[in-house]
This record gives structure tokens, C-alpha cells and sequence, in this order.
């Protein structure tokens, strides 16, 4: 009963869908895709999905994905998709 009770009072995770589209833009624009991504780190493509849209952090993919777009950092990824989205 109390295992029920906790899952109901669990909050979710909202995903950041204009995060995620614009990496996944980005990653295709470069020629990749989730797979690759997945692929490079040795993870499945619905991990790196929810890597994209913030439901997740694997630093594995977050580095694969800097790499692949060519930034030495995920933050410098998120902090150039904050610029253009202003």
C-alpha cells in the first residue's frame, strides 16, 4: 500500500520538447542520428531520447552528443541552443 502511494505522489518528469527538437535538428544537420548517438556509447536510442528532451542524464551520451556536434562540452551545447532560441 505505501509502495502505491508513493508512485502516485512521484512527480514526473516533464520533457523540454523545444530542447530535444532542436538537438535532434542539430544532430541531423551535423549526419547523425539518435542511433549513431546510441550506437557511440553503447546505449539504447531511447536512452539518448530521453537524454535530448531532459528526461534523463547519462554523461556518456551527453558527451557523445557535444562531441558530434562539435563543442567540447554539454554545456556549451545547451548554452548555444538558450542563445538561439532568444
Amino acid at each position: 500500500m505505501k509502495y502505491l502511494q508513493k508512485k502516485r505522489n512521484a512527480k514526473l518528469a516533464v520533457p523540454n520538447v523545444e530542447q530535444g527538437v532542436w538537438l535532434n535538428y542539430l544532430l541531423r544537420t551535423h549526419g547523425y542520428s539518435q542511433q549513431d548517438v546510441a550506437d557511440m556509447c553503447g546505449v539504447s536510442r531511447h536512452m539518448v531520447q530521453k537524454v535530448l528532451y531532459g528526461l534523463r542524464t547519462s554523461h556518456k551520451v551527453q558527451k557523445a552528443v557535444a562531441e558530434a556536434l562539435g563543442y567540447s562540452s554539454w554545456q556549451e551545447v545547451l548554452v548555444i541552443g538558450k542563445r538561439v532560441a532568444a
